[in-house]
């Protein structure tokens, strides 16, 4: 949305857009963008071995994971797209169906009532939501 007001000084017409929420667009920074980000979709940072939700750390692992922590680096690669498609030979690291289906029941104990994964269609796609 874009407003036009006069320059007091100068007697031009400025123009001033505004963002969706009708503030100043001028508003809108580097930092707010990347909070706005931060609060539509988790971020893993696999130094710290964190996952942040809105920015409060939702799971902090403490000792190797490193099924679950492959499928929060696959989701991060993504951009944590809704839906990631697992690789034949990803999903052969879960050591099969079961052993993905027990990672991403690990995940969910942990990281409730934020967020929550889940296996889709024959195991070779997971999903994740906001709780």
């Amino acid at each position: 949305m874009t407003l036009s007001t006069m320059n007091p000084r100068k007697g031009r017409q400025l123009s001033s857009s505004r963002d969706d929420r009708g503030r100043p667009a001028a508003m809108t920074s580097a930092r707010n963008v990347r909070t706005e980000s931060r609060g539509t979709c988790p971020v893993w940072d696999p130094q710290l071995h964190t996952l942040s939700w809105r920015g409060v750390v939702v799971k902090h692992f403490r000792s190797e994971a490193p099924h679950q922590e492959a499928l929060l680096t696959a989701f991060q690669a993504e951009n944590w797209r809704s839906i990631i498609m697992l690789p034949a030979a990803s999903a052969g690291d879960f050591l099969g169906k079961d052993g993905l289906r027990d990672t991403i029941r690990n995940l969910n104990r942990s990281v409730r009532p934020y967020l929550h994964f889940r296996l889709e269609g024959n195991g070779s796609r997971v999903c994740w939501e906001a709780s």
